[in-house]
């Protein structure tokens, strides 16, 4: 088959019955969802507060005004990949409150990042050396 071309294979799919679109989508940040609901709290610096609470970034947000212009956003998701990614994008202008869990692992990516960027740690990707190429 050539690329790019498409060959039907006979299968059905049938979506379960009690499955709700909705719901699903409710839970998820952006388009993936886990398995574990996270409560979430994020504290945004004065900067962002105006953009932020304009926005509907998820179906269960709601902000908190906080002591010097300050920002909490709180919403509940299973989508957890997407949410670190999304939380990261904001760095160096938030703080993760809860839970603690997301703290840490939003933690070891900024670890992980700073240590590549110094050249601290090798980077290894798979059929290469393991050293860091040099730019």
């Amino acid at each position: 088959m050539e690329p790019g071309q498409v060959e039907g294979t006979g299968a059905i799919f049938r979506r379960a019955p009690d499955f709700d679109a909705r719901a699903y989508a409710r839970e998820a940040f952006g388009i993936t969802r886990g398995e574990k609901t996270l409560r979430v709290r994020l504290l945004f610096e004065p900067k962002l507060a105006v953009y932020l609470m304009e926005r509907v970034w998820h179906p269960t947000q709601t902000f908190i005004r906080r002591p010097a212009g300050r920002v909490e956003m709180r919403l509940e998701t299973t989508g957890r990949q997407e949410l670190i990614r999304w939380v990261l994008s904001w760095m160096p202008d938030v703080r993760v409150l809860a839970p603690k869990s997301l703290k840490n692992r939003i933690e070891e990516k900024l670890r992980d990042g700073l240590a590549r960027q110094s050249g601290v740690e090798e980077v290894s990707t798979s059929g290469c050396s393991g050293q860091a190429a040099e730019p």
